[in-house]
């Protein structure tokens, strides 16, 4: 292994005013992330403990520090990257903090701090060399240059937004720091001072140096080092292979990563995490015909990484693999957003699918994505089938069956089970199948009769919101997933309410003034879902009496049952809510969610009466007291 020096070092040998160290964070780097309980933490290691050890840096010399005229060595800072920035953001909220009318050829010790925090952060003012040359990901080499800029380093870099991002506001943070550090109880001396040996605590920081001479020393180096910073994940392992495996063009392969995971990031890392799990699960068959090679049965969290280790190591077409897991990331992107398809009713259901929660079904159709024209599929056969799996995950996730567990392993097996079938002979195949793993209707009907909120909050949701979406009128301007800020406009609300204390108004309503019997009602008929609904504000709802809730109104906008959606259409015309109202409610919603949810092959003759029957029975309703 090509290590040129691995000693025991210090912040201030990093940042050494003598040297002419210049480091640069690569393009493939992540950009400046650190946040504010980082900052917190160092800052607070620093004033807590002399020679605190803040974890490991790994640098990569460049070619040309061998060459004899050169005068600055130069390094490309493989790991540490936060940590190196955020003490150079430290030293320059130092650097702005001194009292420059302060230092006089008097005051030496000043002088040399001033001197050597502008070494530290800037080598050269004519020409401009920063210390640290940031990654262009983010604009970081922007802001950071006209942070300098602005702190008195005069350089060409003119970045307006600047002050808005984190690499300012870590800045800022760091000044605020100093102010309240300056103004301890215990700081008896002068800020000059106490600036002074702030530097110096900084400098003492301990550090492991490694620098290495090529990078796929620093890759293996920094999957076994990285002990301070964020934790690896299985995908950055694997983004440490494809940079290893083609340093050679290392620029080209993070920016086609990069688009990779722009591609399947949607709110956090979990999905970024399940693509790379479902994409292998998708193909290892397809991988184990063509390379010969027995992967894992089911590719989960613990083994993925040695699965694209495999891929990407020795099998011999890294490329090809590369170029195929790119495409599929495109794929994927359509699974996890809207309005990606020219297909509307495709989009619908694409849609439909990841509210309902059918996302371990993706496995399966990244497969039927990518050989799309090998099946003969057509994007209609592609909407049945989503609106299919989507029936599919309503079912499951209201009855548990089959219970979570099995899925991934069901979705592999139908894989295999359509692999040499064409067009129509795919979609009956995948229906067959997945019939076979789930209940008849009646336990369906069951789960929709009883306390459906109760029991599964998600899923209630989605039907709730799905019947209103199927009824949705020209007038309408938010539907039901409709979100503002990010947060929904409309959430469920329980219109007999569900506090604990049942207002008078309710008690008389409800139960005619008996409040014991008004309690019974509320333990059996709360969260049937013919006693919720979709409305906005329901914080300001509450346990108002049924017609304020009704005829709610915020700045002009009907909030209440009166908004208009198709949901509270028989809410609007009724002046009382009582327990009839509730029964006959949840029969009409439970109908019309098996019209919509229901296979295609299943027959559905239960009557109004049949249904109520079956919501006494499941709740422990005494029919007479219904009434």
């Amino acid at each position: 292994m090509g290590i040129i020096s691995s000693p025991k070092s210090s912040i201030g040998n990093v940042f050494d005013a003598r040297g002419d160290n210049q480091y640069f964070i690569p393009q493939y780097q992540r950009e400046y992330s650190w946040s504010r309980k980082d900052w917190d933490a160092l800052f607070d290691d620093v004033i807590e403990s002399n020679e605190h050890f803040i974890g490991s840096i790994i640098t990569m010399a460049h070619e040309e520090n061998n060459d004899k005229g050169s005068t600055t060595k130069k390094f490309d800072v493989i790991d540490g990257q936060q940590r190196l920035v955020t003490i150079s953001l430290l030293f320059c909220a130092i650097y702005s903090k001194i009292d420059s009318k302060s230092i006089t050829i008097d005051n030496e010790r000043l002088m040399q701090l001033y001197l050597q925090l502008k070494k530290a952060v800037v080598l050269s003012k004519e020409p401009f060399v920063p210390r640290m040359v940031l990654q262009t990901q983010g604009k970081n080499i922007l802001i950071y240059q006209q942070l300098l800029n602005d702190i008195g380093f005069e350089n060409e870099s003119k970045y307006k937004n600047a002050g808005n991002c984190l690499i300012y506001s870590c800045f800022r943070h760091y000044q605020k720091r100093l102010e309240e550090y300056l103004t301890y109880p215990d700081t008896d001396k002068d800020a000059n001072k106490a600036l002074l040996e702030l530097y110096d605590k900084i400098c003492s920081l301990c550090l492991i140096d490694v620098t290495v001479s090529n990078m796929s020393d620093a890759l293996e180096i920094f999957g076994t080092l990285n002990n301070t910073g964020v934790p690896l994940t299985a995908v950055d392992l694997i983004k440490m292979i494809v940079l290893k495996e083609k340093q050679d063009t290392i620029d080209d392969a993070y920016s086609k990563w990069s688009a990779l995971i722009d591609n399947i990031r949607v709110e956090d890392d979990k999905v970024t995490d399940r693509f790379f799990r479902q994409y292998m699960n998708a193909f290892k068959l397809e991988y184990k015909q063509r390379f010969n090679h027995q992967f894992d049965p089911i590719v989960t969290s613990s083994n993925v990484y040695h699965n694209y280790e495999w891929m990407l190591t020795k099998s011999g077409k890294t490329d090809v693999f590369l170029s195929e897991l790119y495409a599929s990331g495109k794929d994927y992107s359509k699974l996890i957003t809207n309005s990606t398809f020219e297909d509307k009713k495709l989009n619908e259901s694409i849609f439909n699918l990841w509210k309902v929660g059918g996302a371990p079904s993706h496995i399966l159709l990244l497969n039927l994505f990518k050989h799309k024209e090998d099946y003969e599929l057509k994007d209609e056969d592609l909407t049945e089938i989503v609106m299919f799996l989507t029936k599919f995950f309503l079912r499951r996730n209201i009855t548990d069956e089959p219970p979570t567990r099995d899925l991934i392993r069901i979705f592999i097996d139908l894989i295999s089970k359509i692999n040499g079938l064409k067009s129509r002979a795919v979609t009956e195949k995948i229906k067959e199948t997945l019939m076979k793993t789930t209940t008849s209707l009646d336990p369906l009907i069951e789960c929709l009769c009883g306390q459906i909120y109760e029991n599964n909050t998600d899923a209630t949701r989605f039907i709730l919101s799905y019947l209103c979406s199927q009824h949705l009128n020209k007038n309408e301007t938010k539907g039901p997933w409709e979100k503002v800020n990010g947060k929904l406009v409309w959430t469920i609300e329980h219109i007999f309410p569900q506090t604990p204390k049942i207002s008078r108004e309710w008690t008389k309503m409800i139960a005619g003034g008996d409040s014991e019997l008004a309690q019974s009602y509320q333990d059996t008929h709360l969260h049937l879902l013919g006693n919720l609904t979709l409305s906005g504000n329901n914080s300001s709802l509450g346990t108002r009496p049924f017609v304020q809730k009704r005829d709610y109104v915020v700045d002009g906008a009907k909030m209440g049952y009166n908004n208009g959606l198709w949901l509270n259409d028989d809410l609007v015309s009724v002046d009382e809510w009582t327990i009839e109202s509730i029964e006959n409610r949840t029969v009409k919603l439970v109908k019309e969610a098996i019209s919509q949810f229901k296979f295609a092959s299943e027959e559905f003759s239960l009557t109004d009466e049949d249904l109520k029957s079956i919501i006494h029975r499941i709740n422990g309703i005494d029919s007479s007291d219904a009434n």
